[in-house]
């Protein structure tokens, strides 16, 4: 059984490093994810001695933001399993390595099953910038319910 780590930045937003952090001013409105300034990795273990990082170079979210009530905001996210890049150390064997990752029927499958999705189906605010968000997260096409720390 292979355990396969999602972690993931994908809203950010450029603050300067004076200036104080606030919700006053956003807009209730319907964001998309702005790309040069979000990633999205994930990591393996490998053998039990070291990770193993990859990055999805493909991917997308939309935010329905609610200010006043950031609980009762939603993002969905859209990820192609068969856009990545490795940091393979072998240049003549890392295409082959990340075709066998992303359309092999032992790790992504992009061929058949051509993108993992989250949904946010609630959310939890902790204090006044952090919380946990809940949602239903298609891998393979299997779907599971996921909780996620945010900020």
């Amino acid at each position: 059984m292979r355990t396969l780590a999602l972690s993931a930045a994908l809203l950010a937003f450029t603050i300067p490093a004076s200036a104080q952090v606030s919700l006053s001013g956003a807009d209730k409105d319907t964001y998309s994810l702005e790309k040069n300034h979000a990633f999205l990795t994930w990591s393996v273990v490998h053998m039990g001695i070291s990770n193993y990082t990859v990055n999805f170079t493909d991917f997308d979210a939309t935010l329905d933001f609610d200010p006043d009530t950031p609980t009762a905001s939603t993002i969905s996210v859209t990820i192609n399993p068969l856009a990545i890049e490795t940091n393979y150390p072998d240049p003549e064997k890392k295409v082959g390595w990340e075709d066998k990752l992303t359309k092999g029927s032992s790790y992504f499958n992009g061929e058949e099953f051509p993108e993992i999705t989250f949904v946010s189906t609630g959310a939890e605010q902790v204090d006044e910038f952090s919380g946990t968000l809940t949602g239903d997260l298609t891998f393979l096409g299997v779907t599971k319910p996921v909780t996620l720390d945010v900020t």
